[in-house]
């Protein structure tokens, strides 16, 4: 899947999507072509159309839906290995390894409530 977002004037953009990347290339292609004054039809695959004069336009986006989606993960990924080199490294540094052993488990801990039950309650 092919994401196309035309930028039209501060905030409003307009989503084309396409099922194969000829569609999304074709409307690129239209606007790099297409004299200023010019009115550029779009229609995805999806129903969506829409008419607009190529000065009006403030930018386009051209996306791979499935590559983006690839990209979001790796993100993600990042940050649990991250995560996990904060924890390894948090688990030798001596100063916290002191502190922890000198304060005790902490009073926001999951496992601390007073009195012994959930919300302090006796």
């Amino acid at each position: 899947m092919h994401n196309i977002a035309v930028m039209i004037g501060p905030g409003a953009v307009w989503m084309f999507l396409y099922k194969e990347e000829a569609g999304a290339l074709k409307v690129l292609e239209d606007f790099e072509n297409a004299e200023p004054d010019t009115i550029i039809q779009i229609k995805d695959d999806f129903g969506t159309t829409g008419r607009v004069r190529k000065t009006a336009v403030h930018g386009i986006l051209y996306e791979d839906i499935q590559r983006t989606a690839l990209s979001g993960i790796e993100r993600s990924l990042h940050t649990a290995r991250t995560n996990a080199r904060l924890q390894q490294m948090a688990n030798t540094d001596p100063t916290l390894k002191m502190a922890a052993m000198m304060n005790g488990p902490n009073m926001v801990s999951p496992s601390f409530h007073p009195g012994g039950h959930p919300g302090g309650r006796q």
